[in-house]
Protein backbone atom coordinates (compact mmCIF):
# COMPACT_ATOMS: atom_id res chain seq x y z
CA UNK A 1 0.00 0.00 0.00
CA UNK A 2 1.20 3.24 -1.15
CA UNK A 3 0.85 6.37 0.73
CA UNK A 4 1.15 9.65 -1.24
CA UNK A 5 3.20 12.18 -0.04
CA UNK A 6 0.55 14.64 1.04
CA UNK A 7 -0.71 12.25 3.16
CA UNK A 8 2.56 11.16 5.18
CA UNK A 9 2.84 11.89 8.42
CA UNK A 10 5.85 15.38 8.92
CA UNK A 11 7.36 14.23 12.35
CA UNK A 12 9.35 17.37 13.50
CA UNK A 13 12.73 17.51 12.84
CA UNK A 14 15.05 18.61 15.94
CA UNK A 15 18.11 20.01 14.70
CA UNK A 16 21.19 18.82 16.13
CA UNK A 17 23.64 21.30 17.99
CA UNK A 18 26.59 21.85 16.60
CA UNK A 19 29.72 20.20 18.17
CA UNK A 20 33.32 21.35 18.31
CA UNK A 21 36.91 19.49 17.71
CA UNK A 22 36.90 18.25 21.33
CA UNK A 23 33.34 16.43 21.21
CA UNK A 24 31.56 19.05 23.15
CA UNK A 25 28.19 20.60 21.92
CA UNK A 26 28.16 24.47 21.48
CA UNK A 27 25.38 26.81 22.77
CA UNK A 28 24.03 29.08 20.44
CA UNK A 29 25.89 31.34 22.03
CA UNK A 30 29.35 29.86 21.65
CA UNK A 31 28.99 28.23 25.35
CA UNK A 32 31.10 25.04 25.78
CA UNK A 33 29.94 24.86 29.62
CA UNK A 34 28.25 21.45 30.15
CA UNK A 35 25.01 21.87 32.03
CA UNK A 36 26.37 20.52 35.22
CA UNK A 37 28.64 23.13 35.35
CA UNK A 38 26.39 25.92 34.84
CA UNK A 39 24.00 24.33 37.49
CA UNK A 40 27.09 24.23 39.72
CA UNK A 41 28.82 27.17 39.00
CA UNK A 42 25.24 29.02 39.14
CA UNK A 43 24.27 26.99 42.97
CA UNK A 44 27.99 28.55 43.98
CA UNK A 45 26.98 32.41 42.96
CA UNK A 46 23.84 31.86 45.11
CA UNK A 47 25.51 30.47 47.77
CA UNK A 48 28.23 33.08 48.62
CA UNK A 49 28.34 33.65 52.16
CA UNK A 50 26.61 37.22 53.28
CA UNK A 51 28.68 38.82 55.74
CA UNK A 52 26.75 39.51 58.81
CA UNK A 53 25.74 43.17 60.40
CA UNK A 54 26.52 43.83 64.40
CA UNK A 55 24.79 46.35 66.12
CA UNK A 56 26.95 47.59 69.09
CA UNK A 57 25.53 47.91 72.57
CA UNK A 58 23.05 50.58 73.01
CA UNK A 59 21.42 50.38 69.50
CA UNK A 60 17.55 51.27 69.54
CA UNK A 61 16.64 47.69 67.83
CA UNK A 62 12.90 47.97 68.24
CA UNK A 63 12.92 50.67 66.34
CA UNK A 64 15.45 49.21 63.93
CA UNK A 65 12.78 46.75 63.62
CA UNK A 66 9.82 48.46 63.02
CA UNK A 67 11.58 50.74 60.06
CA UNK A 68 12.85 47.52 58.38
CA UNK A 69 9.23 46.38 58.15
CA UNK A 70 8.17 49.29 56.61
CA UNK A 71 11.30 49.45 54.19
CA UNK A 72 9.84 46.14 53.37
CA UNK A 73 13.94 45.32 54.12
CA UNK A 74 13.43 41.38 54.78
CA UNK A 75 16.33 40.27 57.19
CA UNK A 76 16.02 36.87 58.19
CA UNK A 77 16.81 36.80 61.56
CA UNK A 78 18.62 39.06 65.05
CA UNK A 79 20.41 37.38 67.68
CA UNK A 80 21.89 38.35 70.54
CA UNK A 81 25.90 38.07 71.03
CA UNK A 82 28.38 38.90 73.31
CA UNK A 83 29.01 41.85 75.21
CA UNK A 84 24.89 42.94 75.20
CA UNK A 85 25.20 43.03 70.94
CA UNK A 86 22.90 41.51 68.21
CA UNK A 87 23.79 40.31 65.08
CA UNK A 88 21.58 40.38 61.72
CA UNK A 89 21.24 37.98 59.45
CA UNK A 90 20.45 38.86 55.74
CA UNK A 91 19.60 36.50 53.16
CA UNK A 92 20.61 37.88 50.00
CA UNK A 93 23.01 40.72 48.40
CA UNK A 94 20.19 42.82 48.01
CA UNK A 95 18.67 42.81 51.67
CA UNK A 96 22.59 43.08 52.96
CA UNK A 97 23.11 46.17 50.59
CA UNK A 98 19.50 47.78 51.74
CA UNK A 99 20.18 46.88 55.30
CA UNK A 100 23.72 48.49 55.49
CA UNK A 101 22.48 51.78 53.70
CA UNK A 102 19.80 52.69 56.49
CA UNK A 103 22.19 51.55 58.96
CA UNK A 104 24.91 54.18 58.00
CA UNK A 105 22.14 57.11 57.23
CA UNK A 106 20.74 56.70 60.62
CA UNK A 107 24.32 56.89 62.52
CA UNK A 108 23.54 53.45 63.77
CA UNK A 109 27.18 52.07 65.24
CA UNK A 110 27.93 48.76 64.27
CA UNK A 111 30.10 46.88 62.37
CA UNK A 112 30.45 44.31 59.25
CA UNK A 113 32.79 42.94 56.68
CA UNK A 114 32.86 42.93 52.85
CA UNK A 115 31.08 41.27 50.21
CA UNK A 116 33.04 39.02 48.35
CA UNK A 117 33.00 40.89 44.81
CA UNK A 118 34.08 44.12 47.11
CA UNK A 119 37.57 42.79 48.57
CA UNK A 120 40.12 43.83 47.49
CA UNK A 121 43.69 42.34 46.49
CA UNK A 122 46.74 43.71 48.25
CA UNK A 123 50.32 42.95 46.17
CA UNK A 124 53.57 44.18 47.74
CA UNK A 125 56.33 44.71 45.23
CA UNK A 126 60.00 44.89 46.69
CA UNK A 127 62.78 46.64 45.37
CA UNK A 128 61.38 49.82 44.42
CA UNK A 129 63.59 53.08 45.34
CA UNK A 130 62.28 55.58 47.98
CA UNK A 131 62.56 58.34 45.53
CA UNK A 132 60.32 56.92 43.08
CA UNK A 133 56.51 59.11 43.29
CA UNK A 134 53.65 57.19 44.29
CA UNK A 135 51.90 58.91 41.60
CA UNK A 136 54.40 57.51 38.88
CA UNK A 137 54.16 54.42 40.17
CA UNK A 138 50.39 54.23 39.87
CA UNK A 139 50.42 55.92 36.49
CA UNK A 140 52.80 53.07 34.94
CA UNK A 141 50.54 49.95 36.67
CA UNK A 142 47.98 51.36 34.99
CA UNK A 143 49.67 51.73 31.63
CA UNK A 144 50.62 48.20 32.09
CA UNK A 145 46.80 47.16 32.23
CA UNK A 146 46.68 46.41 36.26
CA UNK A 147 42.92 48.42 37.62
CA UNK A 148 45.26 49.31 40.54
CA UNK A 149 43.18 51.84 43.39
CA UNK A 150 46.03 53.30 45.65
CA UNK A 151 49.65 52.55 46.09
CA UNK A 152 51.08 53.47 49.25
CA UNK A 153 55.12 53.09 50.32
CA UNK A 154 55.59 51.01 53.57
CA UNK A 155 57.80 52.21 56.39
CA UNK A 156 59.53 51.01 59.47
CA UNK A 157 58.27 51.88 63.14
CA UNK A 158 60.25 55.11 63.14
CA UNK A 159 58.70 56.25 60.05
CA UNK A 160 62.04 56.14 57.29
CA UNK A 161 60.39 54.70 54.34
CA UNK A 162 61.30 51.12 52.79
CA UNK A 163 62.05 49.99 49.33
CA UNK A 164 58.79 48.29 48.81
CA UNK A 165 55.01 50.34 48.21
CA UNK A 166 51.74 48.44 48.60
CA UNK A 167 49.46 48.28 46.03
CA UNK A 168 45.34 47.88 46.27
CA UNK A 169 43.73 46.67 43.61
CA UNK A 170 40.11 45.00 42.77
CA UNK A 171 39.45 41.85 42.64
CA UNK A 172 39.50 40.76 38.96
CA UNK A 173 41.19 38.63 36.43
CA UNK A 174 43.72 40.90 35.48
CA UNK A 175 44.84 42.17 38.88
CA UNK A 176 45.37 39.07 40.14
CA UNK A 177 47.81 38.55 36.96
CA UNK A 178 50.21 41.28 38.78
CA UNK A 179 51.81 38.39 40.89
CA UNK A 180 52.86 36.67 37.85
CA UNK A 181 53.03 38.84 34.88
CA UNK A 182 54.56 42.04 36.79
CA UNK A 183 58.28 42.44 35.64
CA UNK A 184 59.23 46.31 35.42
CA UNK A 185 58.16 49.36 37.27
CA UNK A 186 58.92 52.61 35.55
CA UNK A 187 61.89 51.47 33.27
CA UNK A 188 63.45 49.70 36.68
CA UNK A 189 63.63 45.51 36.63
CA UNK A 190 64.80 43.23 39.31
CA UNK A 191 61.67 43.59 41.41
CA UNK A 192 59.28 40.71 43.35
CA UNK A 193 55.73 40.71 43.65
CA UNK A 194 54.81 39.22 46.63
CA UNK A 195 51.29 38.82 48.75
CA UNK A 196 51.34 40.61 52.11
CA UNK A 197 52.56 38.92 55.19
CA UNK A 198 49.79 37.70 57.69
CA UNK A 199 50.59 37.63 61.45
CA UNK A 200 47.70 35.11 62.57
CA UNK A 201 45.01 35.45 64.81
CA UNK A 202 41.76 38.34 64.80
CA UNK A 203 42.91 41.59 63.15
CA UNK A 204 41.98 45.11 65.60
CA UNK A 205 40.43 47.82 63.71
CA UNK A 206 42.26 51.15 64.13
CA UNK A 207 38.95 53.08 64.42
CA UNK A 208 37.23 51.27 67.62
CA UNK A 209 40.15 49.31 68.75
CA UNK A 210 38.44 45.53 69.05
CA UNK A 211 39.22 42.93 67.45
CA UNK A 212 37.56 40.99 64.54
CA UNK A 213 36.53 43.37 62.12
CA UNK A 214 38.70 46.22 60.19
CA UNK A 215 38.30 49.79 60.09
CA UNK A 216 37.09 50.11 56.54
CA UNK A 217 33.75 48.26 57.39
CA UNK A 218 33.43 49.81 61.16
CA UNK A 219 30.32 52.56 61.67
CA UNK A 220 31.25 52.77 65.66
CA UNK A 221 32.15 55.95 67.81
CA UNK A 222 36.28 55.90 66.96
CA UNK A 223 38.16 55.30 69.90
CA UNK A 224 41.99 56.58 70.83
CA UNK A 225 44.92 53.73 70.86
CA UNK A 226 46.63 55.53 73.47
CA UNK A 227 44.08 57.37 76.11
CA UNK A 228 40.58 57.52 77.22
CA UNK A 229 39.42 60.20 75.52
CA UNK A 230 36.92 59.23 72.21
CA UNK A 231 38.85 61.27 69.62
CA UNK A 232 40.76 59.71 66.24
CA UNK A 233 44.68 58.74 67.20
CA UNK A 234 45.70 60.97 64.64
CA UNK A 235 44.29 63.89 67.14
CA UNK A 236 45.74 62.71 70.50
CA UNK A 237 48.21 65.00 71.99
CA UNK A 238 49.96 62.00 73.94
CA UNK A 239 53.56 61.26 72.41
CA UNK A 240 56.61 59.65 73.45
CA UNK A 241 58.07 62.75 74.90
CA UNK A 242 55.36 63.11 76.93
CA UNK A 243 55.35 62.03 80.75
CA UNK A 244 51.95 60.53 80.60
CA UNK A 245 50.75 57.19 80.41
CA UNK A 246 48.76 55.71 78.03
CA UNK A 247 45.42 54.05 78.83
CA UNK A 248 43.70 51.58 77.16
CA UNK A 249 40.38 51.81 76.11
CA UNK A 250 39.75 47.69 76.65
CA UNK A 251 40.78 47.11 79.86
CA UNK A 252 41.36 50.16 81.43
CA UNK A 253 45.37 49.52 82.45
CA UNK A 254 48.10 51.58 81.68
CA UNK A 255 49.33 50.54 78.17
CA UNK A 256 48.29 50.83 74.91
CA UNK A 257 45.21 49.01 72.97
CA UNK A 258 46.87 47.51 70.55
CA UNK A 259 49.16 45.85 73.43
CA UNK A 260 49.24 41.87 72.74
CA UNK A 261 49.30 41.23 76.40
CA UNK A 262 46.18 42.50 77.13
CA UNK A 263 43.59 40.38 79.01
CA UNK A 264 41.19 41.86 76.23
CA UNK A 265 42.97 40.81 73.30
CA UNK A 266 42.12 37.49 72.08
CA UNK A 267 44.64 34.61 72.73
CA UNK A 268 46.02 32.56 70.34
CA UNK A 269 48.54 30.02 68.95
CA UNK A 270 50.89 31.06 65.71
CA UNK A 271 50.93 28.92 62.54
CA UNK A 272 52.86 26.32 62.23
CA UNK A 273 53.91 25.46 65.67
CA UNK A 274 52.03 22.28 68.02
CA UNK A 275 50.40 22.87 70.89
CA UNK A 276 52.26 21.81 73.80
CA UNK A 277 49.24 22.07 76.76
CA UNK A 278 46.05 20.95 74.88
CA UNK A 279 45.69 17.16 76.18
CA UNK A 280 46.02 14.29 74.13
CA UNK A 281 43.27 12.75 72.30
CA UNK A 282 42.15 9.22 73.34
CA UNK A 283 43.51 7.16 70.62
CA UNK A 284 40.81 5.08 67.98
CA UNK A 285 39.82 1.64 69.18
CA UNK A 286 40.95 -0.14 66.56
CA UNK A 287 44.71 1.54 66.62
CA UNK A 288 44.67 0.72 70.30
CA UNK A 289 43.73 -3.24 69.84
CA UNK A 290 46.05 -3.39 66.67
CA UNK A 291 48.72 -1.30 68.92
CA UNK A 292 48.74 -4.08 71.83
CA UNK A 293 48.00 -6.96 69.23
CA UNK A 294 51.76 -5.94 67.48
CA UNK A 295 53.18 -5.53 71.76
CA UNK A 296 52.12 -8.86 72.59
CA UNK A 297 53.56 -10.24 69.58
CA UNK A 298 57.05 -8.36 69.87
CA UNK A 299 57.61 -9.32 73.39
CA UNK A 300 56.80 -13.09 72.85
CA UNK A 301 59.70 -12.93 69.78
CA UNK A 302 61.54 -11.51 72.54
CA UNK A 303 61.59 -14.04 75.57
CA UNK A 304 61.23 -17.21 73.10
CA UNK A 305 64.80 -18.89 72.93
CA UNK A 306 66.76 -18.49 69.90
CA UNK A 307 66.94 -22.09 67.80
CA UNK A 308 70.09 -24.04 67.98
CA UNK A 309 72.70 -24.22 65.28
CA UNK A 310 73.48 -27.37 63.62
CA UNK A 311 76.64 -28.66 64.58
CA UNK A 312 79.06 -30.24 61.89
CA UNK A 313 81.38 -33.18 62.77
CA UNK A 314 83.34 -32.82 65.57
CA UNK A 315 81.15 -30.52 67.92
CA UNK A 316 82.20 -27.57 66.34
CA UNK A 317 79.19 -24.47 65.00
CA UNK A 318 79.48 -24.45 61.67
CA UNK A 319 81.15 -20.73 61.09
CA UNK A 320 78.18 -19.89 58.16
CA UNK A 321 75.15 -20.44 60.79
CA UNK A 322 71.90 -18.42 60.73
CA UNK A 323 73.53 -16.28 63.49
CA UNK A 324 76.55 -14.59 61.98
CA UNK A 325 77.09 -12.21 59.62
CA UNK A 326 78.89 -11.91 56.26
CA UNK A 327 82.24 -11.00 58.19
CA UNK A 328 82.10 -14.16 59.95
CA UNK A 329 81.40 -12.82 63.70
CA UNK A 330 78.07 -13.00 65.15
CA UNK A 331 76.01 -9.24 65.28
CA UNK A 332 76.12 -7.45 68.55
CA UNK A 333 72.42 -7.92 69.65
CA UNK A 334 72.56 -11.21 69.94
CA UNK A 335 75.08 -13.02 72.73
CA UNK A 336 77.25 -15.52 72.03
CA UNK A 337 76.00 -18.93 73.09
CA UNK A 338 78.79 -21.99 74.23
CA UNK A 339 77.40 -25.46 73.67
CA UNK A 340 79.11 -28.51 75.63
CA UNK A 341 81.44 -30.20 73.71
CA UNK A 342 80.72 -34.18 73.35
CA UNK A 343 83.02 -36.75 74.87
CA UNK A 344 85.14 -38.11 72.82
CA UNK A 345 84.89 -41.77 71.65
CA UNK A 346 88.08 -43.49 72.84
CA UNK A 347 87.27 -42.63 76.31
CA UNK A 348 83.95 -44.40 76.09
CA UNK A 349 85.18 -47.56 74.40
CA UNK A 350 87.88 -48.27 77.89
CA UNK A 351 84.80 -47.89 79.81
CA UNK A 352 82.80 -50.63 77.86
CA UNK A 353 85.99 -52.85 77.79
CA UNK A 354 86.30 -52.50 81.90
CA UNK A 355 82.78 -53.52 82.11
CA UNK A 356 82.81 -56.93 79.79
Amino acid sequence: MEVEAAQAPSWPQRPFPACSRSGRHLRADGDRRSPFQIRCETCRASQAKIPHQFLRKGANFVKISADCTRLHINYSKAVRVADDGIKMICPNVETFRSLNKYLVDNKVQFHTYALEEERKIKAVIRGIPADFALDDIQNDLCGQGFPVHSVHRMTRRDGSPLWMVLAILPRTDDAKKIFNSLRVVCGLSGIRVEAPFKKGGPGQCHRCQKYGHAAANCHADPRCVKCLVPHWTKECPLTRESQEKPSCVNCGQQHTANYRGCPKAPKFMPRGRPNYKRPPSPPDLETSRHSRLVGRQLLLSISAPPPHPPPTRGGRISPRGPYRNHRGSPPAALPRRRFPRPRPRAHHRLETTSKR
